[in-house]
């Protein structure tokens, strides 16, 4: 996903020392008008995100509100019982996190590297 961090990251370790990572995300995007309207309407989805152990430590420091990051990773699913009733929840756990963009928009050099030019892959297209 790619989306703006909602809140500083904060990291914890856990009772053996590894690093915990949790970040908010949220995730925008644009709905065309429906048929009869002529508005526009701007959808966005809110997703917790967790990463562990040397990412963790690694990112930590660049992860501030407002940034616009990256993240490759898998869905996980914890459930749990609280006053007699079940609960769940489903967070992103972080593979890898790249820093986009800072919070007024400019690119990070050093996290961002842009798709390299259609034309250089022109030939090696199969069809």
């Amino acid at each position: 996903i790619i989306g703006r961090l909602t809140r500083d990251g904060e990291l914890k370790y856990t009772n053996g020392g590894k690093a915990c990572l949790n970040l908010g995300v949220a995730c925008g995007r644009t709905l065309p008008p429906r048929e009869g309207s002529t508005e526009w309407k701007t959808e966005t989805s809110f997703f917790d995100v967790t990463a562990w152990g040397k990412l963790a430590e690694s990112k930590h420091p660049h992860m501030t509100k407002g940034k616009l990051i990256g993240i490759e990773g898998r869905l996980q699913q914890d459930r749990w019982e609280q006053d007699g009733q079940q609960r769940s929840k489903v967070y992103i756990v972080a593979e890898s996190i790249q820093v986009l963009a800072d919070p007024k928009g400019s690119a990070s050099p050093q996290d961002w590297r842009p798709a390299a030019p259609a034309e250089e892959f022109e030939d090696d297209i199969p069809f």
